[in-house]
């Protein structure tokens, strides 16, 4: 739509054939006018006060405005380009109510387009296209139903090694037993039976008890199984048949991964029969 002002009414300063383009007006005029391009109704003022009365009225297309010079297409909205030269008449220029003004208002209250750059605040992602199918490409805006949104994509799972662990520990890299009890250089599992002391003769903790011969104060107890090393701890205790005599407590010497030696000479209880010796070895 074009640019209008109010009450704009300016006076021709010269006379111009049917043909002319380039009219000068009175000093000032120029100065009165909306910025190009605008219509005006041209018409001699001096025998019609009213440019409707006017036989030879003509509306001129200005598209340029230099200064009081205006640069105009003339025989615009149905009117014939006329000789506006009669001699002794005052000739003026109004921008007055057309019917391409009215036209332009019925059209504006319709549908109508704007570019991009008449949105002032479009935004950045404004000019980026929307994918007419499937997933957006580079420089496209992004669908809610693009298949890259969900966590299916591929790859839905990967692998690591042990090296892209920062923190992984030393115990890390030991593998589990697949099944029964840890070998060495692996992790000994919650059911290991070696964890239990219900076992005489584990790896690591040994138990028994013997009843010695008659008279013997010197003795060799031997492991079912072997420690993997000497034991660091043997206890043997020696434990009456009455029940009435005191416990004793013998020393336990010569140890060996596969057994050791009781020495019950001193102190010396009386070995008869039906005493007992009780023992425990832990590595």
């Amino acid at each position: 739509m074009d640019a209008v002002k109010n009450f704009v009414k300016v006076t021709v300063a010269a006379g111009y054939d049917s043909a002319a383009t380039s009219i000068l007006l009175a000093a000032g005029g120029g100065a009165l006018l909306p910025a190009a391009p605008f219509n005006l109704i041209w018409w001699q003022s001096t025998d019609y006060p009213d440019p409707a009365d006017d036989p030879n009225v003509e509306i001129v297309r200005v598209t340029a405005v230099v200064g009081d010079t205006l640069t105009v297409t003339r025989a615009q909205e149905g009117t014939a380009a006329t000789a506006k030269n009669a001699a002794g008449k005052v000739y003026k220029m109004a921008q007055g109510v057309t019917k391409k003004i009215l036209d332009d208002l019925a059209g504006g209250s319709g549908s109508h387009t704007h570019t991009l750059a008449d949105i002032t605040d479009a935004g950045t992602a404004a000019a980026l296209n929307v994918p007419a199918a499937g997933n957006a490409a580079a420089g496209e805006v992004v669908k809610g139903d693009d298949t890259r949104l969900s966590d299916a994509r591929t790859p839905t799972a990967h692998t690591h090694t042990l090296a892209d662990i920062t923190d992984a520990g030393t115990a890390a890299a030991l593998n589990v037993a697949a099944a029964g009890d840890a070998a060495a250089g692996e992790v000994v599992k919650g059911d290991d039976t070696r964890l239990t002391l219900d076992d005489p003769d584990g790896p690591y903790l040994k138990w028994g008890e013997f009843e010695p011969p008659p008279g013997a104060t010197i003795f060799q107890v031997a492991f079912a199984t072997p420690f993997p090393a000497p034991p660091r701890y043997v206890h043997a205790m020696v434990e009456p048949p009455d029940y009435d005599s005191p416990f004793v407590f013998a020393r336990a010497r010569l140890r060996e991964t596969n057994a050791f030696v009781v020495d019950l000479s001193s102190p010396t209880p009386d070995p008869a029969t039906g005493w007992k010796v009780t023992w425990v070895a832990i590595l």
